[in-house]
């Protein structure tokens, strides 16, 4: 993961730019992604694909400056004197500057390089926004996507991490050699942009979808968080994960798209981290390990998933336990699980699903519902 995130780093990432044509040949030779185009202009709600942008020189001082982070993105062509504005995290550092993907109406020009008079040349033209999709059919009607954003120039954890990670979750995937239900797809596109124009061509795939997980500055050595979908009722089973949070409570951006198409979007992420939109954000200040436990921890899930450990009930109504030596009293961590369980399984919740929702290990849960089987009151699938 490491060494695709190496070779991409030093590429001027934008939305739309000649240096994301250099990334999607890259990604094609990781894995056989099929490329969505969309030209530039093109209007959805307000939202604009903006036109290709190329810095074709940058001169502080007569001195070229050439780090894809020193010329803000979009900015204009200029020339000037220009005072630099001061980066919060480390004045030995050029922050990452962004605002101007999203407003091109309010494009000016401006560098992050000390120095006094600048000579800038920006080239703006038509050109195409790219989403890369990868799909590994699955034997059921369930549905999940994965995404992460490839939009971000010269950052590494924020987000090529994740873009590394889904790819790494992806080949572990096609591994299974099609012995899985579930039907996963890879996103990797600009944030916002690419969601949102794939999904409106999508006619009504939204009603398929049974959820996306956004995969976020996942390489630093934070801890793992879950963002659980913004009307998420049960948690999702994950392990190596340290906390359950709510919908945007950390961070989020393209959550929102799929939300707003009535799809449960939650996100792995572990942000903050402190050179998080710096030029500090370099592949060096990776963790290989935190890469790879955050792909585990995706890949957990997906097994839990495809467990498909659905308890069934065998009664209807309340089940009297305590002659079964089933119940639980109220001091007992088993309390409020016993209580939800028979809504649990009309639900169709996976043990997975159920733990996580009372920060419980899966051994516990699991040999407790066997309790119940051996009850007569529980079937579960034989594995």
């Amino acid at each position: 993961m490491i060494d695709f995130i190496k070779r991409i780093h030093p590429l001027r990432l934008a939305p739309v730019s000649p240096d994301m044509d250099l990334f999607v040949e890259a990604a094609c030779q990781e894995l056989p992604f099929l490329v969505h185009e969309y030209q530039s202009g093109l209007r959805l709600n307000d939202w604009i694909i903006p036109q290709s942008w190329e810095v074709k020189k940058c001169l502080v001082d007569g001195l070229s400056i050439t780090h894809p982070l020193a010329v803000w993105g979009y900015s204009n062509s200029g020339e000037g004197f220009h005072k630099t504005e001061e980066n919060e995290y480390s004045m030995f550092s050029y922050p990452y500057k962004w605002e101007w993907y999203y407003h091109p109406e309010i494009c000016d020009w401006g560098v992050s390089v000390t120095g006094n008079y600048i000579e800038l040349e920006c080239e703006k033209k038509p050109g195409k926004l790219y989403v890369l999709e990868y799909t590994i059919p699955g034997r059921s009607d369930a549905k999940v996507i994965l995404h992460a954003h490839n939009c971000h120039a010269a950052q590494a954890n924020d987000d090529m991490s994740g873009v590394a990670v889904g790819m790494q979750v992806m080949k572990r995937i096609k591994s299974f050699n099609g012995k899985h239900d579930a039907t996963y797809t890879l996103l990797v596109s600009p944030e916002i942009y690419g969601p949102l124009f794939w999904m409106n061509g999508m006619n009504d795939l939204n009603k398929e979808i049974d959820g996306t997980i956004k995969l976020a500055s996942l390489g630093g050595k934070g801890s793992l968080v879950f963002q659980k979908p913004a009307l998420a009722q049960n948690a999702l089973y994950m392990d190596y994960v340290n906390e359950f949070t709510t919908f945007r409570k950390v961070h989020g951006n393209d959550e929102t798209v799929f939300e707003a198409y009535g799809i449960p979007s939650g996100s792995l992420t572990r942000y903050p981290f402190p050179e998080y939109h710096t030029s500090l954000d370099i592949p060096e200040r990776l963790s290989p390990y935190h890469l790879k436990e955050s792909a585990w921890a995706i890949e957990s899930w997906i097994q839990d998933l495809e467990k498909g450990i659905l308890p069934e009930a065998l009664f209807t109504g309340l089940p009297r336990l305590n002659h079964r030596g089933l119940y639980r009293p109220p001091n007992d961590p088993l309390h409020g699980l016993m209580n939800l369980l028979p809504t649990y399984m009309l639900r169709k919740y996976t043990i997975g699903s159920i733990a996580a929702n009372h920060q419980l290990d899966y051994k516990t849960v699991y040999d407790y519902i066997k309790k119940w089987e051996e009850a007569g009151l529980v079937r579960l699938p034989r594995q």
